[in-house]
């Protein structure tokens, strides 16, 4: 057993290990640039390559020069982990070196730390029964590769993006980070009993903390952005929606005058022939056959009128019981871009949510008070589709797919100071929104 841990040490084999998974994430991160090239390939390779020029380079002058060997200083461990993932990486990996050089400093910093905070145990080597302290060091090393694990998939997570090309005012910063951290723990290793290190971290910390808020700066800027575009995207989608349905109602309009122009000429051809009795039956299945298709919705809105008309012939299609609960005065006023918006995608979602539901209902309530249109949309649902989806994310596999456009609705309704909520109670899902009526 200590036989083997002797060997263990003697070659390094945790470094060695955790080259090995480094050059796992490396390849998984940057894929190849030869799809050739298999992930064990390359892992082997680069740590064939790393094992001779941290184990075999010095063993082979140590006996040339006739010297004791030793276990190379962490600097040298630093160097030769970073300059052979890097090199490896940029000659047979894709993406840029700023991604490569970045995932390979931050796996080194983690490492070193992990080094740092396990120095307790190394500090007692020598008082500790050597098989227990060999258990200790073995089980660190297999701690440290599951940190490396987790490292691996945090990458995996939130990638570097390789079309990015970053300035040099951008690249420093987030380089400066794991540097430091790195020449803190060279600092720590080389000089176990060096009196000032509380000087040298605080040093370190110092010059970390406007990186940092510099980096909360950038983070925010971001998300302003991404606010902006998403809100010029809402409108872009609210003008969208807005000439659609206006293109859909006069094409609407003018399919009903020419059916009107067809009936009257019909009506007066029989008319004029004298067939009372069948002009007579004609016009009872004209009128019957208009009653279905006369809107079925009456808020004293033509634009409400046809929208809500509009969907709710679609739902009839679809088997689900409608009912409308709409109670508007003669006149409101409301930003009508954004009215299409939401109550076009809401409906559409509350209609496609029930495909599949057994029983299939849809209610509608619409009313104005306190200073607000409101308007409820639910349909009913068979399990709490907000404790397995909160966020709602829009997926064509979720048969509820309330996700879709809920981002878009969510930004309109924003833009206008409105109210948006959603809820499921009593086996419905229920989509509120709130639009401030204009004075």
């Amino acid at each position: 057993m200590l036989t083997v841990y002797y060997y263990y040490r003697r070659f390094t084999l945790d470094g060695i290990l955790a080259f090995f998974v480094l050059s796992l994430i490396l390849y998984n991160l940057c894929r190849p640039k030869n799809e050739r090239l298999r992930i064990w390939t390359f892992a082997l390779l680069g740590t064939g390559v790393y094992f001779l020029l941290y184990v075999g380079l010095p063993l082979l002058v140590s006996r040339l020069f006739l010297l004791n060997y030793t276990t190379p200083p962490y600097w040298y461990y630093f160097l030769i982990t970073s300059a052979t993932a890097f090199g490896l990486s940029a000659w047979l990996l894709r993406g840029n070196l700023f991604s490569k050089l970045t995932y390979i400093l931050f796996f080194v910093a983690l490492v070193q730390l992990y080094k740092i905070a396990c120095s307790p145990l190394f500090l007692a080597e020598a008082t500790m029964p050597r098989i227990l302290y060999a258990f200790l060091d073995v089980l660190s090393a297999l701690l440290q590769n599951a940190l490396l694990f987790l490292l691996w998939r945090f990458f995996a997570h939130f990638p570097l993006n390789s079309s990015v090309k970053m300035s040099v005012r951008d690249a420093l910063p987030v380089l400066y980070f794991p540097v430091s951290i790195l020449i803190l723990s060279i600092v720590l290793a080389a000089y176990p009993s060096f009196e000032h290190i509380d000087v040298v971290l605080s040093i370190i910390i110092l010059t970390n903390l406007p990186i940092v808020f510099y980096m909360i700066s950038r983070l925010i800027t971001a998300y302003e952005e991404q606010r902006r575009m998403d809100a010029a995207l809402a409108e872009s989608q609210a003008e969208l929606d807005s000439y659609r349905v206006t293109k859909e109602l006069r094409s609407e309009l003018r399919k009903e005058r020419h059916e009107i122009k067809n009936r009257y000429f019909y009506l007066q051809t029989l008319l004029k022939d004298g067939k009372y009795e069948e002009a007579e039956s004609y016009i009872g299945t004209v009128i019957g056959e208009t009653d279905k298709s006369l809107r079925t919705i009456e808020t004293g809105d033509s634009f409400l009128d046809y929208l809500l008309t509009r969907k709710l012939t679609v739902a009839k299609k679809a088997g689900i019981e409608t009912t409308a609960d709409i109670l508007l005065p003669t006149a409101f006023s409301v930003d009508r871009e954004t009215l299409c918006t939401v109550l076009s995608n809401i409906l559409d979602n509350a209609i496609e949510a029930e495909e599949g539901v057994a029983h299939p209902q849809l209610r509608i309530m619409m009313k104005c008070a306190q200073g607000y249109f409101v308007a409820k949309v639910a349909n009913r649902v068979e399990q709490n589709i907000l404790e397995q989806n909160p966020e709602l994310k829009s997926t064509k596999l979720d048969k509820p797919n309330h996700g879709f456009g809920m981002r878009i609705i969510r930004r309109a309704v924003e833009k206008q100071n409105g109210i948006f909520r959603i809820a499921v109670e009593h086996d419905f899902f229920e989509a509120t929104v709130m639009l401030p009526l204009k004075k």
